[in-house]
């Protein structure tokens, strides 16, 4: 019995060969390709996290329930950190681990700067933990200070000092006060901020500044701006609204980040500033009503919706009220990513584009353009074959 044959023709193999050249020669151009693939395929598709770590510019939302941490890296090297979390030992592992396994290399590192948004202990509950784990260089702190009023404990009492004189080293209070006036300044006496205070004043090497709107982080070679807009005052009736709202732009992108700050920051926004049009927001307040106004969303204009919020969080969050919200604002409901929902969140810039991806979520990994290749090559082989075996057939048939 003679054994088939399955030799192609000439012109099968020409066919064969000028599809595997094409192919090869499009590796180059990977990056441009994968970016037109995804904008045309459109909200459903999430990049590999492996690619969206690998852009110049990365921004980090963690997965840490209903709180807030955000790692930041930026074009020139720079790393950040806003916020660490809670008081949760779960919520601290995980970002001690997030930054041993994504940021740096060894076990250890070195943060040039942090951000304490503002005294809430799901936002400065882990500070401790990461100061004793990494060095970090500058950390900004909120206008509000640590004063506990009529107690008798030695290290309190010495912090009530230490607070009043860097106050009053600011101006911000008279020399000759000795308490805080409630009328121009906010206090807080809870152990977690004891302890945010006193770890990052004992943090070696660390300079220590207070968030203000005139703050600028940039670097005009690599092309990228941290711009500060809020805090615009020194007293805020609410701890939340002392969150600065910082609009991180790189390569024409940009992504607004707003901690905890409501709608009287908001509002001040609006009607005081152009605000520019970004890409991403971080949405304020874990999505609760009294941030994202319609006013503010409208002034951003946001493709993307980022929330911090725990999947089953306590005060029913992200509110209902806020995600109408966002979809109304042309926010499509499979851009608006929950980290208890789709994991930590990151959201990247490139020299292609944007990149979004959530380490829970559904990444298509076969868009990327290396795996097309080759089910193209594989797919023209195989079509090659079927034709070539058919035609063998009908040969047979006609032989007979």
């Amino acid at each position: 019995m003679k054994k088939r044959s399955y030799k192609f023709s000439k012109t099968k193999w020409i066919i064969f060969a000028s599809v595997c050249v094409l192919v090869l020669a499009s590796l180059p151009f990977s990056s441009w390709i994968e970016r037109k693939i995804y904008d045309t395929v459109g909200a459903d598709v999430y990049y590999n996290y492996q690619t969206a770590l690998s852009q110049e510019c990365v921004v980090h939302i963690l997965n840490v329930g209903s709180a807030d941490c955000i790692i930041l890296e930026l074009p020139d090297g720079t790393k950040g950190i806003i916020d660490s979390g809670s008081c949760y030992t779960t919520s601290r592992e995980h970002i001690i681990d997030y930054i041993q396994e994504y940021i740096f290399e060894a076990e250890t590192g070195v943060f040039d700067f942090m951000i304490l948004t503002h005294s809430d202990a799901d936002h400065i509950g882990g500070v401790s933990q990461i100061l004793d784990a990494f060095q970090v260089n500058k950390i900004y702190r909120p206008t509000i200070f640590y004063y506990k009023s009529g107690t008798s404990d030695s290290e309190e009492l010495a912090m009530n000092e230490s607070e009043l004189t860097r106050a009053k080293s600011e101006d911000f209070i008279d020399e000759s006060a000795t308490s805080f006036p409630s009328a121009t300044i906010t206090t807080e006496k809870t152990a977690t901020y004891f302890n945010c205070i006193t770890s990052i004043y004992e943090e070696p090497n660390c300079s220590v500044e207070y968030t203000s709107e005139d703050i600028i982080i940039q670097d005009e070679e690599a092309d990228y701006e941290m711009r500060f807009y809020s805090p615009y005052k020194l007293k805020y009736a609410d701890a939340n609204d002392y969150s600065p709202v910082i609009i991180l732009s790189y390569n024409n992108h940009s992504i607004a980040l707003v901690g905890d700050a409501q709608e009287e920051v908001e509002t001040y926004l609006v009607e005081n500033y152009d605000l520019p049009q970004v890409d991403a927001l971080k949405v304020g307040h874990h999505g609760d009503e009294d941030s994202s106004t319609t006013a503010f969303l409208s002034e951003l204009s946001p493709t993307y919706a980022f929330i911090s919020v725990s999947s089953n969080d306590s005060h029913g969050n992200p509110d209902e009220v806020t995600l109408q919200r966002l979809q109304d604002s042309g926010i499509s409901e499979n851009h608006i990513l929950q980290t208890g929902l789709n994991g930590d969140i990151l959201f990247a810039i490139g020299e292609a584009g944007i990149y979004v991806s959530a380490s829970g979520s559904l990444t298509v990994e076969f868009f990327e353009w290396w795996f097309i290749c080759v089910v193209i090559i594989g797919t023209t082989a195989t079509l090659l074959f079927v034709i070539n075996n058919k035609s063998q057939k009908k040969n047979k048939v006609k032989l007979k």
